[in-house]
């Protein structure tokens, strides 16, 4: 409703989660509104016979493991302390390295609910790991920065607990810049 408002008295509409470090509140401008997902904080379902779970946007991506112990599973992008939100992470295309590996958030949604520009509630992927139904759209949406619409639901791949040693702690690709740059500022 709040989009189908912004578009009848031409307001413009950011979204924002937990303002974290890449945040973009900076570039709040005149007649805009803000929508914060910090409510929208909750788990919907999780389904750990087809390893996957059902996020709020608001839901803070350090809270995911704790809260997926008691089934025995895990997700690799979670184990960061970072206060970012999923909605944030699926936003800014969250990447970084877990050990050896390169891990990227787009491999791990599977579905999203968003709410286009128009107001329409929108659900794009298949709560499936493999779906051969079309394009990819949940893809376009990852990395968008909220440009192309509001994530109000996500779908994310879940890993067996057994697995867990082949995701040794995540670092996102911004924390790892972040030393990069302290260490030439020392340097210097």
């Amino acid at each position: 409703e709040i989009v189908k408002l912004a578009n009848e008295h031409k307001f413009k509409l950011l979204p924002l989660g937990s303002g974290s470090t890449l945040d973009s509140s900076k570039l709040v401008l005149d007649n805009m509104v803000i929508l914060k997902s910090g409510r929208m904080n909750k788990i919907n379902k999780v389904v750990p016979e087809d390893l996957y779970v059902v996020l709020e946007p608001g839901f803070q991506l350090r809270d995911l493991n704790r809260q997926l112990e008691p089934y025995h599973l895990f997700c690799p992008l979670a184990d960061s302390k970072s206060s970012g939100t999923i909605s944030g992470a699926v936003a800014s295309g969250l990447k970084g390295k877990s050990g050896d590996r390169n891990i990227q958030i787009k491999d791990y949604v599977l579905a999203l609910e968003v709410v286009d520009p128009q107001g329409q509630i929108l659900n794009v992927g298949a709560r499936t790991f493999k779906s051969v139904s079309g394009y990819d759209l949940p893809r376009l949406f990852i990395g968008s920065w909220g440009t192309l619409g509001f994530l109000t639901e996500i779908s994310l791949r879940l890993i067996p607990i057994t697995q867990r040693k082949y995701f040794p702690n995540f670092i996102p690709d911004h924390f790892q810049r972040s030393r990069g740059e302290i260490r030439q500022g020392l340097e210097s």
